[in-house]
């Protein structure tokens, strides 16, 4: 199970409430960005801050967010300040973009939308970025955002400012999650594109991009469908194919043929991934990994016209080795 510890724990532990510069903020952002932390913590967090309103941890958890969908973070400011840096945060692209982030637990504002313009306009100056790389995201809790959106299309940075709500943030995460898990290329690009403003001549690219991804996710295997131990059109393998196949695989995907060789049999899911765990040395991987390199040996073994070396059944919940080629397997490993 994912380690995860709620808001009301951490506060424990922090012992005063979150202020620009003090030691809770601090200890708090630490901790928060740890490369450890997975999909299912920021949703509960997310979830939490909102229901307990806590803005400042909503604020933070969701710039925090930002190194999950392979942005460089930079936190900002819980209140205003007459020094500059009074936006929320921001999330810095590889290429050069930089995203400045307002984060709401709701869709109603105290102040015009010029506000965030203005820090648009600060990130400008301090980081001499170009006016066409600097972009607004106002980041909604909860509620109807149909006004703030009609506040947004009737300023004069309709063209800089985008809004997204926390739900529709955390499905982003998912989805990249699901791609990563596939070890594709490019994927942060993919996901960094639909956050930013559109060219509204040409809208081809964002086609293009929700296109791919559509297409790359829908080749996630879904977890409660079986597969019978034939294929239908697909050739069989010969033991030298198999071998060359394992050879040619990823460090993962080999690891885990070997184990499923090593079971010579059926496997419950559960014990698939903690003995896989083990042979990768790696406890962090979990069903989305193993979903992935599922798909990633399934995809290649079609490409070939062959039929699945690996078998899913019960909904999901057992896998194995295709029962014709388990000596074959073995015989790579020397089992």
């Amino acid at each position: 199970m994912q380690e995860h510890i709620s808001l009301a724990s951490i506060n424990q532990l922090l012992g005063e409430d979150l202020k620009d510069g003090n030691r809770a903020s601090q200890t708090f952002r630490a901790f928060i960005t740890q490369p450890k932390w997975q999909y299912e913590n920021f949703e509960a967090w997310i979830q939490e801050a909102i229901a307990q309103k806590l803005p400042k941890h909503l604020q933070d958890i969701v710039v925090a967010l930002g190194q999950h969908l392979g942005f460089e973070v930079g936190f900002g400011r819980y209140s205003p300040s007459k020094e500059g840096k009074s936006f929320d945060g921001v999330w810095k692209k590889a290429m050069g973009e930089h995203i400045v982030l307002e984060v709401k637990s709701g869709t109603w504002i105290a102040h015009d939308i010029g506000q965030l313009g203005e820090y648009l306009q600060e990130i400008k100056a301090a980081e001499a970025v170009l006016d066409e790389k600097v972009f607004g995201l106002y980041v909604v809790g909860e509620g109807d955002t149909t006004p703030l959106a009609d506040q947004i299309r009737g300023s004069t940075w309709r063209d800089r400012i985008r809004l997204i709500s926390c739900a529709d943030l955390l499905s982003l995460l998912k989805l990249k999650v699901d791609l990563d898990s596939l070890e594709l290329k490019d994927v942060d690009q993919k996901i960094q594109s639909i956050l930013l403003p559109l060219d509204t001549i040409d809208v081809g690219y964002l086609v293009r991009v929700i296109i791919e991804i559509a297409a790359l996710r829908r080749s996630l295997p879904a977890e409660e469908e079986e597969e019978t131990s034939t294929a239908v059109g697909k050739g069989a393998w010969a033991r030298e194919e198999i071998h060359q196949f394992l050879s040619d695989s990823k460090p993962n995907q080999r690891a885990l043929f070997k184990v499923l060789a090593r079971q010579g049999g059926k496997i419950p899911r559960r014990k698939l991934i903690e003995e896989w765990q083990s042979e990768t040395g790696n406890s962090q991987i979990g069903g989305m990994q193993l979903a992935g390199a599922r798909a990633g040996i399934t995809m290649r073994a079609d490409s070939l016209g062959k039929e699945p070396l690996i078998l899913v059944s019960e909904r999901g919940h057992v896998y194995e080795l295709h029962p014709d080629y388990i000596n074959d397997v073995k015989s790579y490993f020397g089992i």
